[in-house]
């Protein structure tokens, strides 16, 4: 199925290109030509306006047009707000390479979400991606909805145009990946307890009381026994209780093989 939406948009020249602003969004095609004519006679006033408005809101029964599905979305953009990725992503470079008709200060992020949200909801290529967009509700940062530009092209049924927008911002990603695995595991490590190879791992903050509480019991249960760390524990004495070796007490031990 396809559908044509109706959008007023101006030309406006920015940066020495023409290119298409969008003023507004009328809505599905078939949908406005079924009140076109009622409209029509109202805004020219050719005949009774309260009549009119009211065969605008009772004509027919309620029918439901679209019923799109939004949850998804609303999961993936709050993941992606508190993984501060929006501030990691607009401080990225873009690739320099672009086509003549490719906006250079577009707004790629807001396109990477939609393609996160749509490798976690339904994953499939840039192309399959066209009709996931015709059954969620998928909008940018500002809450412009992206719909599918349908366009027979041999095998493509999408408009190459907007598959080249969904490329384009994968190469901006592949560009910045190294920033973003650096910036997200700053944002990372103190809630996974992340640590770089070689390093040993720290106890998170809610584990601390809990490590401290345990390392009192066992020096109760060895008072003699030498602390973690010591120059006894490193080189032990002859016939001293057995040195408490350093560990971390709140990760769990792996159980012995049977």
């Amino acid at each position: 199925t396809v559908h044509e939406y109706v959008r007023i948009v101006s030309s406006v020249r920015e940066n020495g290109r023409v290119k298409q602003k969008v003023i507004a969004n009328l809505g599905r095609r078939d949908t406005l030509e079924a009140v076109l004519p009622m409209l029509n006679r109202l805004l020219c006033g050719e005949d009774d306006q309260q009549q009119i408005a009211k065969q605008l809101a009772e004509e027919g029964p309620i029918e439901v047009l679209e019923a799109s599905t939004w949850g998804p979305m609303l999961v993936a953009r709050h993941l992606f707000e508190q993984l501060g990725l929006w501030q990691i992503l607009d401080v990225g470079r873009r690739w320099s390479r672009l086509l003549p008709e490719e906006d250079p200060d577009d707004d790629w992020p807001s396109r990477i979400l939609a393609l996160v949200a749509n490798r976690l909801v339904r994953p499939g290529s840039e192309h399959a991606l066209a009709g996931w967009l015709e059954t969620d509700y998928v909008c940018d940062r500002h809450g412009r909805r992206y719909v599918a530009h349908w366009k027979q092209q041999r095998r493509v049924q999408v408009d190459l145009a907007q598959l080249q927008r969904w490329y384009r911002s994968l190469d901006h990603l592949l560009l910045n990946k190294d920033q973003i695995e650096v910036a997200l595991y700053e944002r990372l490590r103190d809630l996974f307890d992340f640590q770089p190879d070689g390093q040993a791992p720290r106890p998170a903050n809610r584990c601390r009381r809990r490590c401290a509480d345990r390392g009192d019991s066992v020096a109760a249960a060895y008072p003699d026994a030498p602390r973690p760390g010591s120059r006894e524990s490193r080189r032990g004495r002859a016939g001293s209780a057995p040195a408490i070796r350093g560990r971390t007490p709140c990760r769990r031990q792996p159980r012995p093989a049977t």
